[in-house]
């Protein structure tokens, strides 16, 4: 072989040999997928069947995200505590009249804190009575 075609040979296999296993690869994608799909309606078949109650679909984002809100319980009662007690500390260790940005820091925690409260009481309950996780 010369070495003319040598040069020309490399990258032209290169190139072949590239593209060739991206198309294998996506084949190959395309065929665990499919069989993961028919394996999944084979099982949700099996279950309506059998009158099993069928939990969401993995691959369901609706279904995933009323999962994760039915799960996810809100913490404002804490968070509304802890910046409460973090803004009445502040304002406790307050000094003296030339250290006011403690006592400044101090408020806007309290206000934080007692915002949280407040959302808890009026919102927060309503949430945690609709939305009761699982037991």
């Amino acid at each position: 072989m010369d070495s003319e075609m040598l040069g020309i040979l490399v990258p032209l296999s290169a190139i072949v040999l590239g593209i060739g296993y991206a198309i294998v690869s996506v084949l190959t994608l395309h065929r665990r997928r499919s069989q993961a799909l028919e394996q999944r309606h084979r099982e949700r078949m099996a279950a309506i069947e059998r009158g099993i109650e069928l939990p969401p679909d993995a691959n369901d984002p609706e279904a995933q995200l009323e999962l994760a809100r039915s799960l996810r319980r809100p913490r404002f009662l804490l968070r509304g505590f802890i910046y409460t007690g973090v803004g009445i500390a502040l304002i406790a260790s307050w000094s003296g009249p030339g250290d006011n940005v403690i006592r400044s820091i101090g408020f806007v925690a309290l206000a934080v804190g007692v915002a949280q409260l407040l959302y808890y009481v009026i919102e927060g309950r309503k949430e945690t009575g609709t939305a009761a996780p699982p037991g």
